[in-house]
């Protein structure tokens, strides 16, 4: 198409694809070095030179994250593998494969807009392991600002797993938040004043409070420790002030352990 040649061996592409390679070869192809065996020419349809290296490539299993492929190349490759070819995603997509390697690449280092693109291509063509994976890169995506195409794409069953992942890491991180530190302790000789007590543990509820009204999927764990670990400093009695601390601990290590996929 683009007037550029390839030069691959036809039993590794007869390997790959289930349909001939979209009928291109027959199974009167003879193997390199066989009687009768020459070097044939194919002129491929509907595929330019980028995609058709990316499908090549995939059918070698080599990397081609070196050619540092668009995603609309990448896009445009996946369906060749998948649909005009036949390749088996089981094999071809598999995790740790290139394509499914250059995919995720393009999810986790293309920002969140990208990473949608990628979630719905993998919805679209049902690579489980694909859609999973770059779901965590999602955790900051506005639903509202879905569009009509990508919610077709990505179908009901995606759709809703992705909704369900982003409001419930919301709820349960206003869950976590509401959590108050340990119980207060009787008054000692250092902390005898129980307003004074009182006093610090409203601050902690209307810090909590702030955070809970801006409450995200994507709440990074360190927002969580710079904002409520300085209430613990402020405290001269060191058991509040352990309290505090160890409450904040186990927040954050709480929230680090929530899903963060579908």
């Amino acid at each position: 198409m683009d007037g550029v040649d390839f030069y691959v061996h036809a039993a590794i592409l007869l390997r790959a694809s289930s349909n001939a390679f979209n009928s291109l070869f027959t199974a009167s192809i003879k193997p390199p070095g066989s009687p009768g065996s020459t070097l044939q020419h194919y002129a491929v349809p509907g595929t330019d030179a980028a995609t058709l290296n990316v499908v090549l490539h995939v059918a070698y299993g080599l990397n081609v994250s070196r050619y540092s492929p668009d995603l609309r190349v990448l896009k445009q490759a996946l369906e060749s593998v998948l649909v005009t070819y036949a390749f088996s995603p089981y094999i071809y997509v598999a995790p740790a494969s290139p394509l499914y390697s250059v995919l995720l690449s393009q999810a986790v280092t293309g920002g969140v807009n990208v990473a949608m693109e990628v979630y719905a291509l993998a919805a679209q063509h049902r690579l489980e392991p694909l859609a999973v994976a770059v779901s965590e890169q999602l955790l900051s995506f506005d639903l509202s600002l879905l569009t009509d195409e990508q919610a077709i794409q990505l179908g009901g069953s995606y759709l809703k797993r992705l909704f369900v992942l982003l409001m419930t890491r919301v709820d349960k991180l206003r869950e976590l938040l509401a959590i108050e530190p340990g119980p207060l302790h009787p008054p000692t000789p250092m902390c005898d004043k129980l307003e004074r007590r009182r006093d610090l543990f409203g601050a902690w509820a209307y810090a909590v409070a702030q955070l809970m009204a801006d409450a995200r999927a994507d709440t990074p764990s360190a927002l969580l420790e710079s904002i409520l670990n300085p209430l613990a400093y402020r405290c001269a009695c060191g058991e509040c002030r352990v309290a505090i601390q160890q409450r904040v601990q186990t927040l954050v290590r709480d929230w680090d352990a929530v899903k963060r996929t579908i």
